[in-house]
């Protein structure tokens, strides 16, 4: 039988999954828009450059782009869940998360030389900043569902050994 306590951490995961999953899904739905984030360059970018300084080679672009997306997703999954995927207040850790991954999306890349001209755009900016809180509310909805789901299922346990 799972306790609360150990079935919190699968479940917290499961929503920061949830939650990546937006992102990334709202991010290659709006890819050809003027100025929809490219976060998924600038993972490129900073994979590559980590190669050059470790002194190993950068693979050609689409498999640069499928590292790249791999290490975002298992980041943004651990990030958003273990950040705001908990049971307690999912809505406000979901929001406060969500906004500061935004407003790091939007103005670190600038600051360590990942960022192109697209992404110093103020429209831009506030699409990464909206992009990422949708991720954290889609991280809070998740893991709201999941608990109400893990409650119900308890219940009826619970009412099956009460019938022995």
């Amino acid at each position: 039988m799972q306790t609360a306590s150990t079935g919190s951490l699968p479940r917290a995961l499961g929503a920061g999954l949830a939650g990546t999953l937006l992102v990334t899904a709202v991010q290659k739905l709006v890819a050809g828009a003027p100025d929809a984030p490219r976060m998924d360059r600038i993972g490129m970018r900073a994979l590559a450059g980590s190669r050059l300084a470790l002194g190993l080679p950068v693979p050609p672009a689409r498999r640069l782009h499928r590292e790249a997306l791999a290490g975002d997703l298992v980041a943004n999954s651990l990030y958003y869940g273990l950040l705001a995927g908990r049971a307690r207040h999912p809505w406000r850790r979901g929001l406060a998360i969500g906004l500061l991954a935004g407003i790091g999306g939007a103005l670190l890349p600038q600051r360590i030389g990942l960022a192109g001209r697209r992404h110093a755009r103020p429209r831009t900016q506030a699409a990464t900043v909206a992009l990422y809180t949708l991720g954290g509310l889609g991280t809070a909805l998740a893991s709201t569902w999941l608990a109400r789901r893990g409650a119900l299922e308890s219940a009826a346990r619970a009412a099956g050994d009460a019938s022995l």
